[in-house]
């Protein structure tokens, strides 16, 4: 397995800039080299092979549409990024027909400079595979009693003697994608494939239309997040829409399988924000499903708790738990902002920590509690914690990246819950507690070294 860690070129004249970004990119465990200038980095991509880089636009010498041309030309894979300040927007657009995969305007944003990094590395390393199942290895069931749900039900198997294009709007983790699965297993009657497509694998089929129908035959298209897509992909999308739509009128021999697609969030708003254009949405509202969020069905929860527990220790890698009706309670209770997903993960967490063969009320409370993310403190009013105002920049990010580094590792077990919980890789929390000074053993044990005693 490789491990070694995602290389990134920053081509920009301006020294702020370089260390900026080297600093962001740092803090996420990528290994970055700084040049500042054309020649610079020609002579850099010969000596080392990159995974990402970030090439500014203006610069003396030749400047960075010159240089991405020539790496165009002479057939160059690794993934550029153009940097462009503000009044080069329109030049930074056009540097994409030259193979750049994206741009970012200065200042950069620290989080889509991490995610617009993060997407060109994969992509580069995603082939053409298309992800096809005949049988969903997903469990396809909709767990529940409540009206709500069984209207649902309702819902799916109607669709299910028809072959509309279905748009299925819900929020994130309440159960989209298993819907569009029941949709599709419902209507597949010889086996019919599904082709499942989300805005990470648009560079594996956006260029083969054709290639994508012939994939999914007469089955379904599943498109996961279709909001999630940039306005390139979404016209990619539309034309497949298009040719479908086009193949069904038409009468032809050739597939015309039918498309499933997912968001998250209100239509209205996506419409209005431009975030989804409303030409796709005319396309699919054929049929809209609306998922109904888990807050609205609160009597569905010892239903889909006893079926969770049992989905969760039916590996052995978790021991089984009854649960109390306290606790049961408890979770009849909760808000769900993360729906069905969010109570899944409290109940490995609650099965993790459970000492008992029963998980009672005051443990489901300890993990919500845990879970529950703190109120922002506003500058009106404010303790003496605002004091934190007055320090310079980088003190400040100094303090506080040690205070929620030895927050959370107080209140984990290992530095790998500590990662999943703050997004973090192992490897970048163990050098920031070396740089701040945090003694780490292991994360019950994380102490200061100046011996600084554990916050209450």
């Amino acid at each position: 397995m490789n491990t070694r860690p995602p290389q990134v070129l920053v081509v920009d004249d301006e020294p702020d800039i370089r260390q900026l970004i080297g600093e962001i990119l740092g803090d996420f465990d990528y290994v970055v080299t700084e040049v500042h200038d054309a020649a610079a980095a020609r002579t850099a991509v010969r000596l080392q092979q990159f995974d990402v880089i970030l090439l500014d636009i203006w610069m003396p010498g030749d400047d960075g549409i010159t240089l991405l041309k020539e790496w165009y030309n002479a057939g160059f894979k690794t993934p550029v990024i153009m940097l462009s300040a503000h009044g080069s927007i329109e030049t930074a657009v056009e540097a994409t027909r030259y193979g750049a995969f994206d741009y970012l305007e200065k200042p950069v944003s620290v989080g889509r400079l991490e995610i617009t990094v993060r997407n060109a590395i994969r992509n580069n390393q995603i082939e053409v595979d298309y992800t096809i199942k005949s049988k969903p290895t997903a469990r396809l069931d909709l767990v529940g009693s409540s009206e709500p749900i069984a209207t649902l039900r309702s819902q799916i198997k109607k669709l299910s003697q028809t072959e509309s294009h279905v748009l299925v709007m819900g929020e994130v983790g309440s159960g989209r994608e298993t819907t569009a699965r029941m949709i599709h297993h419902g209507r597949s009657k010889d086996n019919e494939p599904l082709l499942a497509l989300d805005w990470l694998m648009k560079d594996a089929w956006q260029h083969s239309i054709a290639e994508a129908l012939e994939a999914a035959a007469n089955g379904t298209i599943l498109i996961r997040d279709l909001h999630a897509f940039d306005k390139y992909g979404q016209n990619q999308v539309l034309g497949l829409l298009n040719e479908v739509n086009g193949r069904r009128l038409g009468g032809t021999e050739e597939s015309a399988p039918s498309v499933i697609a997912t968001v998250s969030g209100s239509i209205y708003e996506r419409l209005e924000s431009g975030s989804l254009r409303p030409e796709l949405f005319h396309r699919l509202n054929e049929t809209v499903l609306q998922v109904p969020p888990l807050r609205e069905r609160p009597e569905d929860i010892p239903e889909l708790v006893g079926s969770l527990i049992d989905r969760l220790t039916s590996n052995g890698q978790l021991p089984y738990k009854r649960i109390s009706t306290g606790a049961l309670n408890c979770l009849r209770n909760h808000k769900w902002i993360g729906n069905v997903e969010e109570l899944k993960n409290v109940l490995t967490k609650a099965i993790q920590n459970s000492s008992d063969e029963t998980i009672i009320e005051t443990e489901i409370q300890s993990v919500l509690e845990a879970w529950t993310t703190p109120e922002i403190e506003t500058l009106e009013g404010a303790d003496e914690k605002s004091q934190i105002f007055g320090f310079p920049y980088r003190q400040a990010k100094e303090n506080f990246e040690r205070e929620y580094l030895r927050f959370h590792l107080f209140r984990s077990k290992s530095l790998s819950e500590v990662a999943k919980v703050t997004g973090l890789h192992r490897a970048s929390i163990f050098r920031k507690t070396r740089e701040l000074g945090i003694e780490v053993t292991n994360a019950e044990e994380a102490k200061t070294v100046s011996g600084s005693d554990r916050a209450s």
